[in-house]
């Protein structure tokens, strides 16, 4: 199934998605995209941005039993996600220490097996522990200093999109 989908560039969002929520497609938000990106730059700037619902599509997994879900975002969302992403890279790129892999720019799951394999060979073996975080989210839900984290670089104005969609509702009593 991955050979399907097309290969982009790092700072480019894939056109031939399927649309999100609003239906609206790549083509559709191209032929207005000056104003498009001024009208997005601007409510992400001052605040007034609120990310649309999500569409929710459940595929089959290799089993044929179980489902996976998978999240469509819209269009715009999808720019405005890569747009953070590629400021946020510049960023802190400088502070991941050269044997972290996960989802840098550059980085592959092959180069970190390659990275492992170095790192045993020149030891003379080690431990190699696997632990399953699927459902980590669910169980550290109520973990407000992981939920509620604070950006080192001050004046980063991108520190509420990061944070919104990683809180969860309160527990609320009822007597």
């Amino acid at each position: 199934m991955r050979g399907r989908y097309r290969q982009t560039k790092d700072n480019e969002v894939r056109r031939d998605g399927v649309p999100g929520i609003d239906g609206i497609t790549a083509t559709e938000y191209a032929e207005k995209l000056e104003d498009n990106l001024q009208n997005l730059l601007t409510r992400a700037k001052t605040g007034g941005y609120q990310a649309p619902a999500v569409r929710r599509v459940h595929i089959p997994k290799a089993t044929g039993t179980e489902t996976r879900p998978i999240g469509i975002p819209t269009f715009e969302d999808k720019v405005l996600q890569r747009a953070v992403a590629m400021v946020l890279e510049a960023v802190y790129e400088e502070d991941f220490l050269d044997c972290s892999f996960g989802f840098r720019t550059g980085r592959s799951p092959l180069g970190a097996l390659n990275a492992l394999r170095d790192h045993i060979m020149a030891t003379w073996g080690c431990w190699v522990v696997e632990v399953d975080i699927r459902k980590f989210l669910d169980h550290s839900s109520h973990c407000s200093s992981f939920h509620e984290g604070l950006s080192k670089r001050s004046g980063c104005e991108s520190i509420t999109l990061m944070r919104n969609p990683l809180r969860f509702p309160r527990r609320r009593w009822i007597a």
